[in-house]
């Protein structure tokens, strides 16, 4: 069969070149992935089951076969229905899309599924691809990032996808806008019915640093919440629309909560569990801390830096 540019191979050209020429050329140097990165490849398939549950009526395609895939993703366009996993070959470019839902009488959205705490540049060039491959196609991608809710998850393991349904359920409800999961539930504070979670296993020197930045966050506040830095978080659509972030990193997780607290959105927390593996976070606990608090300070300090959309 001829080689063609997957999505895949795109995106490890744009990082690393030698790795592309590596994939194509000799790859059996590629080595296996170690037990961390097999266990975020896991999480990121349990997050897509999820996601297609939003989406009934939708149809698995086969992936072993590429040209198979491509061939009953072409037959099963008429039907208009969500499709899992369809793939689009152009020329010697193919994509295969998590989700290509349709829209309106002859559009379709792509959707991507991804494990993680924000939006990256990488992100970006995915879809784009993606985007690129299906207008080769013939096909009219409308909107790439319109989802009715919009769930952000550490990409270390710490986090039960499980649990993503009762995080959507107060959206669902029309209870709130941001949906905090809280792995520090306060009975006091504007949460749904707590769960039993054992704790013993977060780092004190974490729980320390989480506890200044959310207290930075509650002070003079109304509106507080109990782990301001929670990255397992659901948002509606409306808030995405009513905000725009601009903080790079791990600020954007106060930033979220300062803009949606400022615009009048609702804000509630459901208790989650957590788990930290010794392997799963590369930053430096101290320059990580002190960037989030300053990204607080600065947030609340000059309102004029806040940009709404």
């Amino acid at each position: 069969m001829p080689e063609f540019i997957s999505k895949s191979k795109y995106i490890s050209g744009l990082q690393c070149p030698k790795l592309l020429w590596t994939q194509i050329n000799e790859p059996e140097e590629i080595p296996e992935p170690d037990i961390v990165t097999q266990y975020a490849f896991d999480q990121g398939h349990v997050v897509g089951e999820y996601a297609k549950r939003l989406f009934p009526g939708g149809i698995d395609i086969p992936q072993d076969d590429l040209l198979e895939n491509v061939g009953r993703t072409k037959d099963l366009l008429a039907e208009r229905k969500p499709l899992f996993e369809a793939g689009i070959l152009s020329g010697k470019i193919y994509s295969r899309l998590d989700i290509l839902n349709p829209n309106n009488k002859d559009e379709w959205d792509i959707i991507e599924i991804k494990s993680s705490t924000s939006v990256k540049d990488v992100h970006i060039d995915d879809v784009s691809f993606q985007k690129h491959c299906c207008e080769q196609a013939g096909f009219q991608a409308a909107r790439t990032n319109s989802a009715d809710i919009l769930v952000t998850l550490d990409g270390d393991g710490q986090h039960n996808p499980d649990e993503i349904p009762a995080l959507i359920s107060p959206i669902t409800e029309g209870k709130a806008d941001l949906v905090i999961g809280s792995r520090f539930p306060q009975p006091h504070l504007n949460q749904s019915q707590l769960i039993s979670i054992n704790l013993n296993h977060v780092p004190k020197y974490r729980k320390l640093g989480i506890d200044v930045i959310t207290w930075l966050y509650n002070f003079g506040s109304k509106m507080k919440v109990s782990d301001s830095q929670s990255c397992f978080r659901a948002h509606s659509r409306k808030l995405l629309q009513a905000i725009e972030i601009t903080e790079p990193g791990f600020g954007f997780s106060v930033e979220v909560l300062i803009k949606a607290r400022r615009n009048g959105l609702a804000i509630m927390e459901v208790p989650i569990s957590c788990i930290y593996h010794p392997q799963g976070s590369t930053d430096n606990p101290i320059t990580h801390g002190l960037g989030v608090a300053f990204t607080v300070m600065k947030l609340r300090l000059f309102k004029h830096q806040e940009i709404i959309s």
